[in-house]
Protein backbone atom coordinates (compact mmCIF):
# COMPACT_ATOMS: atom_id res chain seq x y z
CA UNK A 1 0.00 0.00 0.00
CA UNK A 2 2.88 2.34 0.72
CA UNK A 3 4.10 1.99 -2.87
CA UNK A 4 0.64 2.78 -4.23
CA UNK A 5 0.39 5.89 -2.06
CA UNK A 6 3.91 7.05 -2.96
CA UNK A 7 3.02 6.76 -6.65
CA UNK A 8 -0.02 9.01 -6.25
CA UNK A 9 0.81 12.62 -7.09
CA UNK A 10 -1.58 14.20 -4.54
CA UNK A 11 -0.43 11.98 -1.67
CA UNK A 12 3.27 12.34 -2.44
CA UNK A 13 2.91 16.12 -2.85
CA UNK A 14 1.38 16.28 0.64
CA UNK A 15 3.67 13.90 2.56
CA UNK A 16 6.71 13.23 0.39
CA UNK A 17 7.96 9.83 1.59
CA UNK A 18 6.57 10.15 5.15
CA UNK A 19 4.47 6.99 5.02
CA UNK A 20 5.47 4.47 7.62
CA UNK A 21 4.48 1.53 9.75
CA UNK A 22 2.23 1.91 12.77
CA UNK A 23 4.50 4.50 14.38
CA UNK A 24 5.99 7.53 12.67
CA UNK A 25 9.60 8.57 13.08
CA UNK A 26 9.90 11.24 15.78
CA UNK A 27 11.73 13.49 13.35
CA UNK A 28 8.85 13.56 10.84
CA UNK A 29 7.01 16.85 10.49
CA UNK A 30 3.31 16.73 9.73
CA UNK A 31 1.61 15.79 7.55
CA UNK A 32 2.37 12.08 7.39
CA UNK A 33 0.62 8.70 7.07
CA UNK A 34 0.90 5.61 9.24
CA UNK A 35 -0.22 2.10 8.28
CA UNK A 36 -1.10 -0.69 10.70
CA UNK A 37 -2.07 -4.28 9.78
CA UNK A 38 -5.13 -4.98 11.94
CA UNK A 39 -5.67 -8.57 10.82
CA UNK A 40 -4.88 -11.01 8.00
CA UNK A 41 -7.47 -13.77 7.74
CA UNK A 42 -6.55 -16.62 5.42
CA UNK A 43 -8.94 -17.88 2.79
CA UNK A 44 -10.00 -21.53 2.49
CA UNK A 45 -12.02 -23.76 0.19
CA UNK A 46 -13.19 -27.39 0.47
CA UNK A 47 -9.65 -28.63 -0.24
CA UNK A 48 -8.07 -26.46 2.48
CA UNK A 49 -6.11 -23.25 2.26
CA UNK A 50 -6.19 -21.56 -1.14
CA UNK A 51 -3.07 -19.53 -0.36
CA UNK A 52 -4.87 -16.17 -0.37
CA UNK A 53 -5.21 -13.67 2.43
CA UNK A 54 -7.53 -10.75 3.03
CA UNK A 55 -5.46 -8.33 5.12
CA UNK A 56 -7.17 -5.46 6.87
CA UNK A 57 -5.01 -2.35 7.20
CA UNK A 58 -5.70 0.80 9.17
CA UNK A 59 -4.44 4.01 7.59
CA UNK A 60 -4.10 7.15 9.71
CA UNK A 61 -3.58 10.60 8.19
CA UNK A 62 -1.78 12.97 10.58
CA UNK A 63 -1.68 16.75 10.16
CA UNK A 64 -1.59 19.96 12.17
CA UNK A 65 -5.29 20.65 11.72
CA UNK A 66 -8.53 18.82 11.00
CA UNK A 67 -9.03 20.13 7.46
CA UNK A 68 -5.53 19.14 6.35
CA UNK A 69 -5.89 15.64 7.85
CA UNK A 70 -9.31 15.24 6.21
CA UNK A 71 -7.94 16.27 2.81
CA UNK A 72 -4.98 13.90 3.15
CA UNK A 73 -7.38 11.09 4.05
CA UNK A 74 -9.40 11.84 0.92
CA UNK A 75 -6.26 11.75 -1.25
CA UNK A 76 -5.50 8.32 0.23
CA UNK A 77 -9.03 7.06 -0.37
CA UNK A 78 -8.93 8.16 -4.00
CA UNK A 79 -5.52 6.51 -4.52
CA UNK A 80 -6.47 3.19 -2.90
CA UNK A 81 -10.19 2.50 -3.29
CA UNK A 82 -10.72 0.15 -6.21
CA UNK A 83 -7.00 -0.24 -6.94
CA UNK A 84 -6.10 -3.31 -8.99
CA UNK A 85 -2.62 -4.21 -10.14
CA UNK A 86 0.84 -5.38 -9.26
CA UNK A 87 3.22 -3.51 -6.99
CA UNK A 88 6.89 -4.34 -6.61
CA UNK A 89 8.35 -4.10 -3.13
CA UNK A 90 12.05 -4.55 -3.74
CA UNK A 91 11.99 -7.48 -6.14
CA UNK A 92 8.87 -9.09 -4.66
CA UNK A 93 5.63 -8.61 -6.62
CA UNK A 94 2.38 -8.13 -4.71
CA UNK A 95 -0.80 -8.52 -6.69
CA UNK A 96 -3.89 -6.61 -5.62
CA UNK A 97 -6.98 -8.25 -7.09
CA UNK A 98 -9.12 -5.42 -5.79
CA UNK A 99 -8.41 -3.06 -2.93
CA UNK A 100 -11.49 -1.88 -1.03
CA UNK A 101 -11.96 0.87 1.54
CA UNK A 102 -14.11 -0.73 4.23
CA UNK A 103 -14.87 2.34 6.32
CA UNK A 104 -13.53 5.66 7.49
CA UNK A 105 -13.88 7.83 10.55
CA UNK A 106 -12.66 11.09 12.01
Amino acid sequence: MRAILLNDSDVSAAVGTRIGPWRAAQSWPTPYITLFKVSEPHSHNMAGSDGLTNPRVQLDAWADDYDEATQLGEYCRLALDGYMGEVLVGETPFIFKHLFIDSSSD
